[in-house]
């Protein structure tokens, strides 16, 4: 048994609480010393161990025979445990393993939580591929309606990170138009900003409004002075 789970609140049940109580915070670590011992040995069928009296007294660091005795005595106590000696060796029952065992890792797990379907892992591989591949096809055609062509491979790298489908390139098509526009109106900046340098931001344009221009203004006026506003908005509608 390589491995074993316990609860990270053990220490408050009835036993180890005896543990502690009689044999102090040096005996609670060497339980657990003297488990993982038994655990090393255990090949999930028998719990009954025939250990020297030597080997056990350096496995828990007693100098004493007589102190590790006691010691033992106070273990074959405990739920899960039976200790008996028998000349120069201890022979122990520890129960308490095939009850770790159970809370094997894997088991635990299984019973948990159903295994994901591979079908739904080849689907989810399957749409990735597809989502690069639709944006490998349409980026070049994108890349030549920009007008400053500086950092073309970091561009293209934030392009297919979030280009994945056609309402996708719907979008940023929408924001490009909205930031030519606002150059051509020289409303936010007088010159365009490298290809990199707008792909890194070119979601802060979805929600961008253009200043009026001064000619637009004019003849905003001159709607309002002769018609009303509803007569205003239905001629600029056509």
């Amino acid at each position: 048994m390589i491995y074993f789970k316990h609860f990270s609140n053990a220490n408050s049940s009835d036993h180890l609480e005896n543990i502690i109580n009689d044999l102090g915070f040096e005996g609670y670590g060497r339980y657990w010393r003297l488990l993982e011992y038994l655990c090393s040995l255990y090949d999930g069928e028998s719990t009954k161990f025939k250990i020297h009296k030597r080997t056990l007294r350096d496995v828990l660091r007693f100098r004493s025979s007589l102190k590790l005795d006691s010691y033992l005595v106070t273990i074959g106590l405990q739920r899960g445990y039976k200790v008996v000696t028998n000349g120069n060796h201890y022979e122990i029952e520890a129960v308490i393993l095939s009850e770790l065992q159970s809370r094997d890792f894997k088991k635990a797990r299984s019973e948990r939580a159903p295994a994901v379907p591979k079908i739904k892992i080849k689907n989810k591989i399957k749409n990735k591929k597809e989502s690069v591949l639709f944006g490998e096809n349409v980026f070049e055609e994108f890349y030549t309606r920009y007008p400053k062509k500086i950092g073309k491979q970091k561009g293209k790298s934030i392009f297919l990170k979030a280009i994945k489908n056609q309402d996708d390139l719907n979008n940023l098509n929408r924001c490009l138009e909205t930031y030519l526009e606002s150059v051509k109106r020289a409303t936010f900046e007088q010159s365009y900003r490298g290809f990199a340098v707008f792909m890194g931001s070119w979601e802060d344009w979805k929600e961008y409004e253009h200043a009026k221009t001064d000619e637009e203004k004019h003849h905003a006026k001159l709607d309002n002075f002769f018609y009303s506003d509803e007569q205003a908005e239905a001629l600029r509608n056509g």
